[in-house]
């Protein structure tokens, strides 16, 4: 039971850390992508990459906010209401 709690632990260890690599293009090219899904009236693509950009920059209000535009849009009234409490 111990080696798998430290296993546990050293998988979120090991989560975070990469996390905290993925590069800032890859997330700029993310948000620019649900930016033209937005524009595109494809509100499903566009909550699909601001929840990546979102789980990466979890601090980042304007993208929460952003996700809840598109899940309101979505027609995801629950998860939108989320999404804007936590922006």
């Amino acid at each position: 039971m111990i080696a798998l709690r430290r296993l546990a632990i050293f998988s979120g260890a090991v989560l975070s850390i990469w996390a905290q690599t993925i590069p800032e293009e890859t997330i700029a090219a993310h948000a620019q992508a649900a930016q033209a899904a937005e524009k595109r009236n494809d509100f499903a693509t566009a909550v699909r990459e601001y929840e990546y950009v979102a789980g990466r920059l979890p601090q980042n209000a304007e993208m929460r906010s952003n996700l809840g535009v598109a899940l309101y849009f979505d027609g995801q009234l629950a998860s939108a209401v989320r999404a804007f409490r936590r922006a």
